[in-house]
């Protein structure tokens, strides 16, 4: 299985070199981060056109991360399985880690994540690694 990662850096302003790098290297997973898109505003459809299913999880302004399958996707865990919470000060936008959609989950024939540090990791069965990742993520200090 060739699983990729791609700072996308707004989705939308690379879409096309996207869909054109899909085409030639034809990974079996993409895992994308700061698509700056809302989940509503995802190009699902050019994903399908090349092949892929295309999982969204952002809200439109400074992050959202995507994963495009060739191979399914099942099992969708969003935002460490957390709800989205509020910004704890009105003008300070980053000032509370679960107020902004940060992380996505899936399984496809393995368990593929990505979040915006860039640590997309795959492994086989169970995903282990993730609540590691949530442990550290989510720990004070």
């Amino acid at each position: 299985m060739r699983i990729a990662t791609w700072n996308v850096n707004s989705l939308n302003a690379r879409l096309e070199k996207v869909v054109w790098w899909l085409d030639r290297a034809r990974p079996d997973v993409l895992l994308m981060q700061e698509t700056k898109l809302a989940d509503s505003a995802a190009p699902a459809a050019t994903f399908e056109k090349a092949g892929y299913e295309l999982l969204h999880h952002g809200e439109g302004r400074w992050n959202g991360v995507a994963i495009a399958s060739r191979v399914g996707i099942a099992d969708v865990i969003e935002n460490f399985g957390q709800p989205l919470r509020p910004q704890a000060t009105p003008d300070v936008p980053d000032d509370e880690p679960l107020a902004e959609a940060r992380m996505v989950s899936v399984r496809s024939c393995t368990t593929a994540s990505v979040t915006p540090a860039g640590a997309a990791r795959c492994s086989r069965g169970s995903s282990r690694w993730i609540r590691r990742t949530v442990s550290m993520t989510l720990a004070p200090g």
